[in-house]
């Protein structure tokens, strides 16, 4: 899941399709209001859902009464051949969204894999697992930072160029190579972004000195950049400077007012002062612009209670 759209569209599909079959078992016609309905929901929630129609189809064409294996089988294959469709079509087009429409084809191929495993036969809990382990490694792909970035870098592609600069923006820690991007870099906007990637790197080492000079380098070329306003912030506090930390983030605040990482790093610092009700009014905003902020729910709940 990557949101509640994902859990949205799926609800209203799901809905779509049973009212479906009920249409199909009872010959209501006016149930054909609920699932255009439904699927239209669907349709608007997530875009994929514009391959359900194919499944309503299919649906249509098969019924499981009086049925043998066989035609579940082919249902079933059927069903898999429908998921991959999104993939084989946008794919080729739009690259960058193959990690995305990957989940979709793995989503609904473990539909199709259930059907045929609820008949125990080996050869298709063999297939399920196939598809168990190319899911996991899918996820590992994008989600372990090491990982991530060693693919990224590799991607030489005209059109991964974007995602691969923001990509190593986020994770890369080699000096050197962020030395070069700087250098490199005729944008002014990207330097300073690059800049704050090497304040960042020497934060994560312990070198706060390195990393005040660098976040204030990347200011100087782009004083409105909220997040370098807030890393600065973090590193005056450590150095145990507060009146700075403040100045910095009552800046970015100015800034952007509505931006939750502000809110929750000073709420944060309220809480270390111990003026809770400041806390209290700065991790709420936070959580009303950001409800899943795990770390802003829990220093909430620690702040009620000092108060």
């Amino acid at each position: 899941m990557t949101g509640r759209g994902d859990e949205l569209s799926v609800l209203f599909a799901l809905v779509s399709l049973a009212s479906l079959l009920w249409v199909f078992r009872t010959g209501i016609t006016k149930g054909y209001i609920l699932v255009f309905v439904f699927w239209a929901l669907s349709a608007l929630t997530r875009e994929v859902s514009l391959s359900y129609i194919l499944y309503a189809y299919l649906i249509y064409l098969f019924s499981f009464s009086g049925k043998d294996k066989e035609d579940i089988n082919r249902f079933s294959l059927w069903w898999i051949l429908i998921g991959i469709l999104p993939l084989a079509l946008i794919w080729p087009i739009l690259p960058r969204l193959g990690s995305i429409l990957a989940l979709h084809v793995f989503y609904i191929a473990s539909l199709g894999l259930c059907l045929w495993l609820a008949q125990f036969r080996v050869k298709w809990v063999l297939l399920f697992v196939f598809f168990t382990v190319v899911s996991f490694y899918q996820g590992q792909f994008w989600t372990t930072e090491k990982v991530l970035l060693r693919h990224t870098r590799s991607l030489e592609y005209p059109t991964h160029t974007v995602i691969r600069e923001q990509l190593l923006m986020k994770y890369d820690d080699n000096i050197p190579a962020i030395n070069g991007m700087v250098v490199r870099s005729h944008d002014p906007i990207i330097k300073a972004m690059w800049m704050r990637r090497l304040g960042v790197v020497y934060f994560s080492h312990g070198d706060l000195s390195g990393a005040q000079q660098y976040f204030i380098q990347a200011l100087s070329v782009n004083p409105n950049d909220v997040d370098t306003l807030i890393a600065l912030a973090v590193v005056f506090h450590q150095k145990g400077q507060e009146g700075q930390s403040l100045k910095f983030l009552n800046r970015a605040l100015e800034i952007n007012p509505l931006y939750p990482d502000t809110l929750r790093t000073l709420g944060i610092h309220y809480y270390i002062s111990k003026d809770f009700s400041q806390a209290r009014l700065y991790l709420s905003r936070c959580l009303f612009l950001d409800p899943d902020n795990l770390q802003a729910r829990e220093l909430l709940g620690l702040a009620n209670k000092m108060i």
